[in-house]
């Protein structure tokens, strides 16, 4: 269980010092929000392999060539989130140079209560994620848009930067959560993929019947985000009240699964 902690357990120490070495401030906030965690993560990384490599080869666990090949089949795994990735930050910096946000912002002022904007971004962040399949590619197209199209958005509607701060908070969580919302859900996901060949069931048989438990806990997640920034109860009311009707909902919409077979 060594070969897989310590390197792990490396990367996490490099890659928090190299934060904290890249970045300047009184703070930590100020310092890790001015570092390079780009450097940092390398600098994680290629320390994490370094030691996996030394613990295998003094251990000798494995050969030169045959730890060259488990690297290479390690880098194909990542490699098609990495394409993702790449292209989904191409199409952020598109967004960005055409002003995608300032344009909603004028198609929107006026029209849109800035409240119900993190709802907004939950279902798109969601339908994107589900259509793609791709949680990581949904949040580098969709963030980019989110964080001036809230801030915009909100001042142009006279709220303080208080409040602004709390629509933008709640949008870009909106998208994250909708984006591995979606992602759960999509039968074109890699996770969905890996879930139904490692259980060894039926792809579609997996997606079916996951989906009502994941659009259950979608469409309490909306209802909570209404109940929250547009209806503005407080959370010690929605948690334990979504706790509630989902426990309703299980038990009178579900069914056992003798009957299930039966």
């Amino acid at each position: 269980w060594l070969d897989a902690v310590l390197p792990i357990a490396g990367l996490v120490a490099v890659t928090i010092a190299g934060l904290l070495i890249t970045g300047e401030g009184d703070s930590i906030r100020d310092i890790i929000g001015t570092a390079d965690s780009y450097a940092a993560l390398v600098w994680g990384s290629a320390f994490s392999l370094f030691l996996a490599i030394v613990l295998t080869l003094s251990r000798k666990l494995l050969s030169a060539q045959e730890i060259q090949k488990s690297m290479f089949r390690g880098m194909h795994v990542m490699f098609e989130g990495g394409i993702i990735l790449v292209l989904a930050w191409s199409l952020g910096m598109v967004t960005i140079h055409l002003d995608t946000a300032g344009f909603l912002v004028s198609l929107l002022e006026g029209t849109v209560n800035p409240y119900w904007l993190p709802v907004v971004m939950f279902v798109i962040a969601g339908f994107t994620s589900f259509a793609t399949g791709s949680s990581w590619g949904t949040m580098g197209i969709i963030t980019p848009i989110v964080v001036p199209l809230a801030w915009t958005l909100s001042l142009s509607h006279g709220l303080d930067p208080q409040e602004a701060h709390t629509i933008l908070y709640g949008g870009v969580s909106a998208v994250l959560a909708g984006a591995v919302w979606g992602d759960h859900c999509s039968p074109v996901s890699d996770t969905t993929i890996l879930s139904s060949l490692a259980c060894q069931c039926d792809h579609i048989a997996h997606v079916n019947t996951q989906l009502p438990y994941a659009l259950l806990v979608g469409g309490f997640a909306i209802v909570s985000l209404v109940a929250s920034m547009v209806a503005g109860l407080s959370l010690w009311i929605i948690y334990p009240s979504m706790l509630v009707f989902m426990l309703l909902a299980v038990y009178l919409l579900g069914k056992p699964v003798d009957e299930i077979r039966t």
